[in-house]
C-alpha cells in the first residue's frame, strides 16, 4: 500500500470512560495543555486539539474531531466555545463539562483537499484561550494494483448483517481479482464466493463483534484490468464511541500449521502492539508475558507488496510493532486465546510490553529469489541466551505462503509439536549449530538463489559458515561467497540446504610457506603448501603492481608442497627486465573458501 495514502485516522474512544486514565497519565490535565509561559493563574480554558493532529492526513470525509478543553481556575462557558473549519463556524458540536472533551462529527463531508482547524474558549471569568490551530488533509484509502494483505476499519449492523456488503462492493472488483482468507481452524485460504471470505465470516476465528473490524484478508487486484487500483468507498460505520476495547478470537486449530490468525485493525487510528493484552482461560496477561507462558511467539507480520507479488516482514523487537488501520497482519497463537485492543487513547494507559533487550550474539538475513520474485524473509544467528531446542523468543515462526511460485522458510523437525517452519531461528552460541532450510520453486527451468549479503557486516570474523546443498551434496563457503545458485531444471520443486557452524569451523584453506628461487636461465621457481585441495591461479607483477605475466591456473588435488615455473618472460613474450617483482597467487577451494600468499623476489641481470 502506498504510505503516504495510509496515514493515521481518527480516534473514537470513549471519552467519558478514558478521561480518568487520561488525567492520570498528564498528572491532572498537564499533558491536555499549559497555560502560557508569562500569563497569570487566571488565564483562559487550555485547549488541545489532539485530533485530527496538524501535518497529518487521515482517510474520511467525516472525522469525529476531538479535542480536551481544560479550565484553569473558572471553569468553561459553554456559550463561547467556537469551532471553525477552513474560517467557518460549524454549530453541532458536545461538550461534556465534567470531562472537559469536545466532539464533533463533521457534516456535510469534506472536500479531499488541505483544512484548518481551530477550537477557542472562555471561562466565566472571560479568559479566552489561545486558539490552537492545526491543519491536516483527507485522502481516501487507495489500494494499489497487486496483491496486498489488508483491514477494513467498519463495521455493519447486527445481528442480521443485512446491509453487510459484498467485497465487489467494497472492492469495486471485477471477474479478474482476488479476495481471500485464512481459516486457522482448517488451516487453509478461502476464496470468495466462500462464505468464510465473506466480510462476516462463520468460522471461530472471526467471532468478532462488529465485522470486519479486526479480521485480515488478502486482496489482489490485477495490473492488467486495474493498473491504478481501487479507492475504498468507505461504506459502513466505524466502531462505537462507547468501545473501550475490542476482542478478536485467535484460533491454535487441529490441522498444520497450526495457530496462524489473519487480524486487522479495527479503529481508524493506529495502535501500539505493545499495548494488547491476551486473555487465556480467563487470565489477562501483556504481550510480553503472553509471550513468556507461551500463549503465543508474540510476533506481527505484516506484508510488503511487490511488483511480482510480496513477502513478508517482521520487527526484531515485537514490542515496537504498530497496527496501522487498513493494513492486514499475521499472528501466530500456541493456545486460543483472545486478543484485547484498546482505543489508541486508551490503550496509552495500559502497561505496555516490556521492550525485548539488546540480544548478543549475530543475526544474518538469507534472501531467496527467483524470476524476479523475492523471499528475504529468513534469518539465522545465535546467542548465549537461546535454548537449545524451541523457544518463542529466539524461534519466529513463519506463516503460510502465499506466493505460488516461490517460498522458502526454515525447518526444524525435531521440535515436536513446535516442529515447522519459521522466518527466524536463533541457537546457542557454543557447540554445533546447524540449520536446515527449503526453498521451493514452482516454476521449471528457472534459476533460484540464496544470498547472504550482510554476512561480513553482521556475523563475527572467526566464525564459519558452510552451506551445503543436500540434494546435490554441493558446498559453498558463506563467507568468501556472495551467494548460491540452482537451476530447477524441467520441473519445479523444492532444495534442501543446510548451513552449519561448527566449534573448530569448517576445515578452513591456507596458503603457506611461499618462496621464490632463480633458476639457471633467468627463470624463477616457486614453491607454496596448501592445507586441502584448490584451484590455484599465480601472476607476476612490477613494483607498480601492474602484471606482467599470467601463470595460469591449476588444480591441486593433496595437501604437499607444491612448484611452480616461471620462465621470466612477460604475456608479451619478452623476457622482462632485471629488478624487483612480486608473485602473487591465490587459493579457491570448490566451496568457495580463498586464500592469498604475495612474495617478493629479484630478478638477476
Amino acid at each position: 500500500m502506498n504510505g503516504d495514502k495510509w496515514a493515521t485516522s481518527h480516534l473514537r474512544p470513549s471519552f467519558a470512560v478514558c478521561l480518568p486514565v487520561l488525567l492520570a497519565l498528564v498528572g491532572g490535565g498537564a499533558w491536555l495543555g499549559a497555560a502560557t509561559p508569562g500569563r497569570a493563574a487566571t488565564a483562559g480554558p487550555t485547549v488541545t486539539i489532539y485530533y485530527p493532529q496538524t501535518s497529518t492526513t487521515i482517510n474520511t470525509e467525516t472525522p469525529l474531531i476531538q479535542a480536551a478543553i481544560i479550565a484553569v481556575a473558572q471553569g468553561v462557558d459553554q456559550a463561547k466555545i467556537v469551532l471553525t473549519i477552513d474560517g467557518k463556524t460549524r454549530p453541532g458540536f458536545t461538550y461534556d463539562p465534567t470531562s472537559g472533551i469536545l466532539t464533533y462529527l463533521v457534516t456535510p463531508p469534506l472536500s479531499q483537499a488541505e483544512h484548518t482547524l481551530t477550537v477557542s474558549a472562555a471561562d466565566s471569568g472571560g479568559n479566552v484561550t489561545v486558539t490552537p490551530v492545526v491543519t491536516f488533509r483527507v485522502v481516501l484509502p487507495v489500494l494499489d494494483a497487486g496483491l496486498h494483505l489488508f483491514s477494513y476499519p467498519y463495521c455493519f449492523p447486527k445481528p442480521t448483517f443485512s446491509s453487510l456488503p459484498s467485497p465487489e462492493a467494497l472492492f469495486g472488483l471485477n471477474s479478474g481479482a482476488d479476495v481471500y482468507r485464512w481459516v486457522p481452524t482448517d488451516a487453509q485460504y478461502h476464496l470468495y464466493p466462500d462464505p468464510f471470505a465473506s466480510l462476516a465470516p462463520g468460522d471461530p476465528a472471526a467471532a468478532v463483534a462488529y465485522p470486519p473490524a479486526g479480521l485480515g484478508y488478502f486482496v489482489y487486484l490485477p495490473p492488467a484490468t486495474l493498473p491504478n487500483g481501487v479507492t475504498l468507498p468507505l461504506i459502513g460505520t466505524p466502531l462505537p464511541t462507547t468501545l473501550t476495547q475490542y476482542t478478536l478470537p485467535l484460533q491454535v486449530g487441529t490441522r498444520s500449521p497450526l495457530g496462524w490468525n489473519m487480524i486487522g485493525c479495527p479503529f481508524l487510528s493506529a495502535l501500539d502492539f505493545g499495548s494488547v493484552q491476551f486473555v487465556t482461560n480467563g487470565v489477562s496477561q501483556t504481550l510480553s508475558d503472553a509471550v513468556a507462558s507461551g500463549v503465543t511467539d508474540g510476533v506481527l507480520f505484516a506484508f510488503q507488496s511487490t511488483a511480482s507479488g510480496g513477502y513478508y516482514t517482521f520487527p526484531a523487537d515485537p514490542s515496537t510493532a504498530v497496527i496501522e488501520p487498513y493494513q492486514g497482519y499475521w499472528l501466530h497463537v500456541l493456545q486460543n486465546t483472545t486478543m484485547v485492543m484498546y482505543p489508541p487513547v486508551v490503550a496509552a494507559a495500559v502497561k505496555p510490553a516490556a521492550r525485548t533487550k539488546p540480544r548478543d550474539g549475530w543475526r544474518l538475513q538469507l534472501v531467496a529469489t527467483a524470476n524476479g520474485a523475492s523471499e528475504p524473509c529468513n534469518f539465522i544467528g545465535e546467542s548465549s541466551k537461546a535454548p537449545a531446542d524451541y523457544s518463542p523468543v529466539f524461534a519466529v515462526g513463519k506463516p503460510p505462503s502465499v506466493n505460488p511460485s516461490l517460498s522458502a522458510a526454515l525447518v526444524e523437525k525435531n521440535w515436536g509439536a513446535h516442529s515447522g517452519y519459521f522466518a527466524q531461528v536463533i541457537k546457542p552460541a557454543a557447540g554445533r549449530r546447524q540449520w536446515d532450510m527449503e526453498i521451493t520453486c514452482t516454476q521449471a527451468n528457472s534459476e533460484v538463489s540464496l544470498r547472504w549479503p550482510e554476512l561480513n557486516a553482521t556475523v563475527p570474523a572467526g566464525t564459519t559458515l558452510l552451506l551445503q546443498d543436500l540434494d546435490t551434496s554441493d558446498e559453498v563457503y558463506m563467507r568468501t561467497s556472495a551467494g548460491y545458485s540452482y537451476h530447477t531444471g524441467a520441473v519445479g520443486g523444492t532444495r534442501r540446504l543446510r548451513i552449519t557452524v561448527s566449534p573448530d569451523g569448517v576445515s578452513s584453506l591456507s596458503l603457506s610457506g611461499v618462496t621464490a628461487q632463480g633458476v639457471t636461465g633467468g627463470g624463477v621457481a616457486f614453491t607454496y603448501a596448501l592445507s586441502q585441495p584448490a584451484e590455484i591461479s599465480a601472476d607476476i607483477r612490477n613494483i607498480s603492481g601492474s602484471v606482467v605475466k599470467h601463470l595460469g591456473t591449476q588444480e591441486v588435488k593433496d595437501n604437499s608442497v607444491q612448484l611452480m615455473m616461471w620462465n621470466g618472460h612477460s604475456d608479451r613474450g619478452s623476457k622482462v627486465p632485471a629488478g624487483y617483482y612480486l608473485v602473487r597467487i591465490t587459493a579457491r577451494t570448490s566451496n568457495g573458501q580463498t586464500a592469498q600468499a604475495i612474495r617478493p623476489f629479484d630478478v638477476a641481470p
